[in-house]
Order: C-alpha cells, then structure tokens, then sequence
C-alpha cells in the first residue's frame, strides 16, 4: 500500500513538472524604483513617469508593448543618477530596482530657498526656467548644486529682477526677493517707407524699424525724417510694461518739373465783337432777300 502512494506522488510530480505554468494576472508588469533622492523626477528613457514620493514611485508598463532601456533621476538640487533596465517585468510581476544619493553627494549639495512678492512670478536660473512662485510666496529646492548662479525673476506689470547669488556645500541659501511695479514702457517705431530717421523727445534713437526700450510713462514728443518725404512728428503716451507700436506714413515732398501745360486760346474782345457784327448783318441781308 505504501509502495502505492509514493508511486502515485512520483507521477504526479513528473506530471506537474511538464504542465505549463499558471498564468499570471493580469497583463501589466511594474518596476518599483527606491531611492532616497525624495521629490526627484523620474524618467524611462526619455519618457517622464512622475515622481519619487515616499521614498519610490511604481511604474507600470506593458511587457508586450514596452522595453525601456535606462532610467534617470533627476534631482530638485540638479543632481542626475543613472541607472540600465536589464530586464522587462512579467505579466503581473514587479521588478524591484534601487537608486540612491550617496553620502558624499549630499554632502556636495546646498539647498535654496526663494522667498518672492507678488507671487505668480516666472524663476529662470542661468537663462533656465525653474519654476513659478506659488501662493505660498515661497519656492524650495531641498538639494542644490553648489556653484555661482543668476536668477531673473518676470511678472507682468513689474519689473524685471535679477541677482547673482552663490549656493554652497552643505548651507542654505535664501533669497528675499521684492519685486517692483513697472513704471516705464517700450515703443516700437515702423515707418513707411521704413530707413527714416526717429527722434524722441529730440535724442536721436535710430531709423526705422526700431525698439525704444526702459521709456518713462507719459507723453513724449516724437518725429521721423527722411529725405525726400516730409517730416512726420507726434505726441506718444507710453503705458508701464507695455510695448506700444507706432507707424507712420510719410508722404514725398511736392516736385517741380518743367513739363508745358496745355495753353488755351484766348480771342480778344475786338475779334469777337466783329464777329457778331458779320453774323448780324448777314442775317439782315437774308431778311431783306426774302
């Protein structure tokens, strides 16, 4: 009996060793990527997946469909950590992966914070956008590449402000940033034909078409020359933080030529008086004929 039973295990082994496998649920894998970079943005290839949160993000993919082949980290400090995808994740399988700063990269980080009013203001770092100051009035980057920077801050009807500023290893930088309302404009001169000449309140600028840039707000006097036409001249009010467009149509001086005009004949009094006497008489001759 007991030769039996381990007979009948034997073949069910073998049996169960040529079945195929189960069938995993599902149809989409996921790589669960860990790391300690918090906030960083995280990218397949070139492809943008979200964000580090809680010490990872879950990326689902589909293994019939999706082969990436790198991943990247990319730090609020602007740290970037690389990593290769060796292998796609099964139908309902996860992948585990890890990427990690190391100590000594976050001892090489600072961290920056911009403190800015009004908010809603565009943050462009080195000539790069950065971000936009939120409701908070307060922008944080947790880790930053120590190093010499500029910041340029934009806001419509304010005035643009920049600053150099330097991060350094292991401190905190703190920008407290007032930004001024606009008090001056723009002008754009357009004339036809264009190349004249453009004076405002009397200093030459250039010949159109030209930029006058940083014009206090008021009426300026302005005038446009170019020889041949006749001289253009009004009273431009520049608006803060407005460029405003204006165009002229200049008109040619007037020419004299020596082109004959057309004379009349004019018949002197004496000749047409004579001329009504002969046809008077010569109705009266009729007259009497009759």
């Amino acid at each position: 009996m007991v030769f039996i039973i381990l007979l009948f295990a034997i073949l069910a082994g073998v049996y169960s060793a040529h079945a195929d496998p189960p069938a995993p649920s599902g149809s989409t894998g996921f790589y669960r990527l860990l790391s300690n970079a918090e906030g960083s943005d995280v990218y397949f290839d070139s492809t943008y997946q979200g964000q580090i949160t809680n010490g990872e993000i879950i990326v689902p993919v589909d293994p019939a469909a999706t082969h990436f082949q790198t991943y990247t980290l990319r730090t609020p400090g602007g740290d970037e950590l690389h990593g290769y995808l060796a292998e796609t994740p099964l139908p309902g399988g996860t992948i585990i992966l890890r990427a990690d700063l190391t100590p000594q990269s976050v001892e090489k980080t600072g961290s920056l914070t911009i403190i800015a009013d009004p908010s809603g203001a565009t943050v462009y770092i080195n000539g790069t956008f950065t971000g936009t100051i939120p409701t908070s009035g307060v922008l944080q980057f947790p880790r930053y590449l120590p190093g010499d920077y500029r910041i340029e801050l934009r806001l419509g009807g304010y005035d643009t402000y920049s600053e150099n500023f330097v991060v350094s290893d292991g401190a905190e930088t703190t920008l407290n940033i007032l930004l001024n309302h606009s008090t001056t404009g723009g002008i754009d001169f357009i004339s036809f034909p264009r190349g004249a000449r453009v004076f405002l309140d009397g200093t030459y600028i250039g010949t159109t078409p030209v930029h006058a840039g940083n014009i206090s707000y008021g009426k300026h006097e302005a005038r446009m020359t170019l020889d041949g036409y006749q001289e253009w001249d009004a009273q431009v009010l520049t608006t803060p933080d407005i460029t405003i467009p204006v165009t002229a149509r200049l008109f040619p001086l007037s020419i004299e030529t020596d082109t004959p005009t057309p004379t009349q004949t004019k018949l002197d009094f004496p000749v047409v008086a004579l001329f009504i006497a002969l046809l008077a008489g010569a109705l009266m001759v009729s007259r009497k004929n009759r």
